[in-house]
């Protein structure tokens, strides 16, 4: 069996994509939506309609979301779900959100023969293993191992499926994957073509991965209309879901 745990439509489309590449295509993938009162309807909905679209129907909805108020309050639930799951021999368990606790507790108590973590937008850019954790992790780390019994220490040995570079900022038995996107664009084949470019959402200053984010749309219109000797007409942007 392969576990997967996400939260987001684009966790849930990258984690199918692995699953179209990945050298075990054999056993049950089931997914296990990390869904509490903080995720809206729509963003719910959106997961399980990627996950219906593509044939998936083996998914569970677990009240909980990765950080550390929702992993204390449903304490009882993870524990829970880990013990049901761990008497399964797991051969992958697969991360959307690598800074979700909830993920990194059941995948330690689980024991897969694998971790995968898949990108969920520019988030992965965040990722940062090959330096030594801040005051405030490790504090986090202490408290929820001696206060909870919870292991959230994702250790070595991960493997990164991505579409960025991330080589220098992963650790000792790490293993980058590139994304290439083959299995979606081997879809784009059963759909009419069209002279539209479309470019999907743009990385957002708030969130802390880039500096400024109008003028680098801004670089980008451009250099995909000089690429494409195309007209900024033929160009549909569509927003960031947030």
């Amino acid at each position: 069996m392969n576990l997967f745990f996400i939260e987001s439509p684009l966790q849930a489309l990258n984690a199918i994509e692995f699953v179209s590449c990945k050298d075990n295509k054999q056993g049950k993938d089931l997914f296990i939506i990390l869904s509490d009162g903080t995720m809206s309807e729509t963003n719910l909905a959106q997961i399980e309609f990627v996950l219906n679209f593509f044939g998936y129907d083996d998914k569970v909805i677990f009240n909980i979301n990765g950080g550390v108020k929702s992993l204390f309050l449903h304490r009882e639930q993870v524990r829970m779900l880990a013990k049901r799951y761990s008497k399964y021999n797991i051969e992958y368990c697969v991360i959307g959100e690598y800074r979700s606790l909830a993920s990194r507790v059941l995948i330690n108590k689980i024991k897969p023969k694998k971790v995968v973590t898949v990108d969920d937008g520019t988030a992965t850019l965040r990722i940062e293993r090959s330096k030594k954790p801040s005051v405030k992790i490790r504090l986090i780390t202490t408290l929820c191992k001696f206060g909870l019994g919870f292991d959230i220490t994702l250790k070595q040995g991960v493997h990164f499926f991505s579409v960025y570079d991330i080589s220098n900022k992963l650790t000792k038995g790490d293993c980058l994957h590139t994304n290439r996107y083959s299995f979606l664009k081997s879809k784009l084949y059963d759909y009419p073509k069209s002279n539209k470019h479309f470019i999907i959402g743009s990385p957002l200053k708030e969130a802390g991965v880039v500096k400024e984010d109008i003028i680098l749309t801004i670089k980008k219109i451009d250099k995909i209309v000089s690429l494409t000797k195309s007209k900024k007409s033929d160009l549909v942007y569509i927003a960031h879901r947030r």
